[in-house]
């Protein structure tokens, strides 16, 4: 890549990364400032005092905790925390502007202050998303009482017999992700190193179209739901996001420093063009992923804690070791680490709302960053 495609590559996703600050600045103006959400605040914190009021104990706990403020100091109190998160999505915004400037003037001089310029806006980012977490997500605890986000039950629909899920993940999991089907059919491999831009579209496809024939019919259920219900699935995906965002980013660093390498897997995408590794990552991979792991996977382990084990370390080894490939060196196996968290959360997750899509939404996002922060590895 010349520099001044790697310049105006550098200056989109910049560029993307600001507009979604700015979405997020707005949206989150606009509802904290609203008199709606001003009357939904002050009546939280009216509940929590009545609420508090009925056990001495839990009255006693509350009022160390709001240090004795009536409810109308405690709702401005909150509105001003809100206005902090304002102001660090702000610095987060000309944080963005001054990376800009500084890739327009020079990529290639300015190197080492984009990338710390980066880790700064990775670390501002995870600020605001936790806070945005803690303040909007409802916190169980013994003085803040809250109503806690449940899930839909979703009917049950008629689909294929078990013995048809249990084979079609074998078969998956065994030609497709161990590399036997290459094995067995040698042109496989010949054509994916003569044209592997249009063999991983090919070989993606036809994992979506298998995945979707065998879970069609909760796909449909699970979408449905999703849309109709996504007031209460967003509570899971913020805090399923917060989770994998801070234990594979958190575990992802500490091995590769370990390590000093990324992950076979994290190599193999990095080979692909940019545009077509984002489409993978960020679309195709995540779905194919969960409705096998998830989804097909889910169908016949019935056991919640058996299914969150055998899920997330069939995952983690996917991503890691294959029965025909296995990794350069014996310390890229603490990789299996770091995939076995991401599928703890997905896992978990699933678990809790048994809808496809929610799960999807998580990985997708999370993808989404992992993605970002490797173009701009590759790019600097």
């Amino acid at each position: 890549m010349n520099d001044k495609t790697r310049k105006i590559t550098l200056i989109v996703l910049i560029s993307l990364s600001l507009l979604g600050s700015i979405l997020f600045f707005t949206l989150f103006s606009i509802v904290t400032s609203s008199d709606m959400y001003k009357e939904t605040l002050k009546e939280s914190v009216q509940l929590a005092i009545e609420e508090s009021e009925k056990n001495p104990e839990q009255q006693q706990l509350y009022s160390i905790y709001t240090q004795g403020k009536s409810a109308d100091e405690l709702v401005d109190q909150s509105l001003k925390g809100m206005g902090v998160i304002k102001k660090f999505v702000i610095l987060q915004m000309v944080l963005h502007i001054i990376m800009i400037v500084t890739t327009i003037k020079g990529p290639n001089k300015n190197r080492m202050a984009l990338k710390y310029l980066s880790i700064l806006n990775l670390i501002l980012s995870f600020g605001i998303l936790s806070i945005a977490i803690l303040v909007i997500s409802c916190i169980k605890s013994k003085d803040v009482p809250c109503e806690k986000p449940v899930p839909p039950e979703l009917e049950p629909v008629n689909t294929f017999k078990l013995p048809v899920y249990i084979i079609g993940f074998l078969a998956v999991w065994l030609l497709v992700y161990n590399g036997l089907l290459s094995k067995i059919f040698p042109q496989l491999e010949t054509f994916a190193d003569a044209k592997p831009v249009l063999f991983e579209v090919v070989f993606y496809l036809i994992l979506a179209a298998f995945v979707f024939i065998l879970f069609r019919k909760e796909f449909i259920r699970d979408f449905k739901a999703f849309i109709h219900n996504f007031g209460t699935y967003h509570n899971f995906i913020a805090k399923g996001f917060f989770w994998i965002m801070l234990l594979n980013f958190g575990t992802g660093i500490v091995l590769t420093l370990i390590v000093k390498t990324t992950s076979e897997n994290q190599a193999a995408l990095m080979e692909l063009p940019l545009w077509f590794m984002i489409i993978i990552a960020t679309i195709l991979g995540p779905m194919v992923e969960e409705g096998i792991y998830r989804g097909i996977l889910g169908k016949f382990i019935k056991n919640k804690v058996a299914f969150v084990i055998i899920s997330s370390l069939l995952f983690a080894a996917m991503h890691v070791v294959t029965i025909t490939s296995l990794p350069e060196s014996p310390m890229q196996y603490l990789f299996l680490i770091q995939y076995g968290v991401m599928g703890i959360v997905l896992s978990l997750n699933y678990v809790r709302t048994k809808n496809i899509f929610s799960s999807y939404m998580i990985h997708m996002l999370m993808n989404a960053v992992a993605t970002t922060m490797m173009s701009a590895l590759i790019l600097l």
